[in-house]
């Protein structure tokens, strides 16, 4: 059989998709593309509409390994989300949700377990949109929030939640919003039994704090015990700036704040959130920073993530915890996975 072989140097100015993972090769040069198709020899990778076929073997150990559970979860693993048929958000379990009791509801609506990703619209009254136009330039009516919970969810119960980040390169990325890359997060986030939830204004990626504050009160409203609950925040590349967005929030009206997770980060945004809510330095010091870097990444150099460190460190943070995996420019579920039990622990 003859393989028409992925040149990756072909992508160096290429398009960035809403759903396309970094791919590495054994050499270390990157390419991003959608996976569409396997087998246990190759990988048929998706690019500006073009689908090409690549060798697995000559991919890199951690890609192998996202080509294998892709294959095992039937095309579905955490970078690999696809539209759901029904509320447009992305799906984000292999298999289908366990029905939720039919007591669990949010606001009246419905509230599925088992790592759905739920989406709950919502309008601004009319002095927010008035404000949001006639000030900020913005035509923003409303917001959406995400959620997703375990199969044993009761907001009874103390719980621990994180809020997705994602980054915004392109008009697709900015109309899917933090919701768009729930998927990457959720099933790992629930496999730990924590909630993970997204806040996004009606046109996707929130460009004011508008957005995360009515969220937010919408889920003391429904949840008038989740001020009580534990959080931390989160996100890859982009993401794991902007996250310090819903984390000066939370610090600046008292949620108990555990971490961040920055994964494939090579600058530190903390200081321009910090001084958008008017937070101290002193409010983050209790923080756990975990920062994750493919050995690999040709986005991230050794000096920036040193650059990252030491920024952290000026703003307030001490408490920094860096890891490096065998792979380039992507999000590691082992690393987050481990995140989320460091940060209730504090054990490495």
């Amino acid at each position: 059989m003859r393989v028409k072989i992925l040149p990756f140097l072909l992508f160096a100015a290429g398009i960035s998709f809403v759903d396309a993972r970094i791919w590495t090769d054994v050499n270390g040069r990157e390419i991003e593309a959608d996976l569409v198709s396997a087998d246990t020899d190759i990988a048929t990778l998706k690019k500006a509409e073009k689908e090409f076929k690549f060798p697995i073997a000559k991919l890199s150990e951690s890609d192998r390994a996202y080509v294998k559970e892709w294959m095992e979860n039937d095309g579905d693993v955490a970078d690999s989300e696809k539209d759901d048929d029904t509320t447009g958000a992305k799906k984000d379990s292999p298999t289908p949700p366990k029905p939720s009791p039919e007591s669990l509801q949010f606001d009246g609506q419905e509230l599925k377990t088992g790592g759905y990703a739920n989406v709950y619209s919502y309008d601004y009254n009319a002095e927010t949109v008035e404000m949001l136009k006639k000030k900020l330039k913005h035509d923003d009516t409303g917001y959406k929030l995400g959620i997703a919970v375990p199969n044993d969810f009761d907001p009874s119960k103390p719980q621990k939640v994180f809020v997705v980040s994602t980054a915004v390169n392109n008009e697709a990325e900015g109309r899917n919003g933090n919701l768009g890359k729930m998927g990457m997060y959720a099933k790992h986030a629930i496999n730990k039994g924590w909630i993970c939830i997204s806040c996004d204004s009606n046109n996707g990626y929130p460009k004011n704090t508008t957005a995360i504050e009515w969220c937010f009160n919408k889920l003391n409203q429904v949840w008038p015990n989740c001020k009580t609950w534990q959080y931390a925040t989160g996100g890859f590349s982009g993401g794991s700036k902007s996250c310090f967005g819903p984390c000066a929030y939370l610090l600046k009206n008292k949620y108990p704040t555990l971490g961040v997770f920055m994964a494939g980060c090579n600058e530190d945004a903390s200081q321009g959130h910090r001084e958008t809510y008017k937070n101290g330095k002193s409010d983050y010091k209790k923080l756990r920073i975990f920062l994750s870097t493919g050995d690999k990444d040709g986005l991230v150099k050794n000096e920036q993530t040193a650059g990252v460190i030491a920024s952290l460190k000026s703003n307030g943070m001490k408490n920094i915890r860096s890891e490096v995996f065998d792979g380039g420019h992507s999000m590691n579920k082992e690393h987050f996975e481990q995140a989320l039990d460091w940060f209730v622990t504090g054990d490495k």
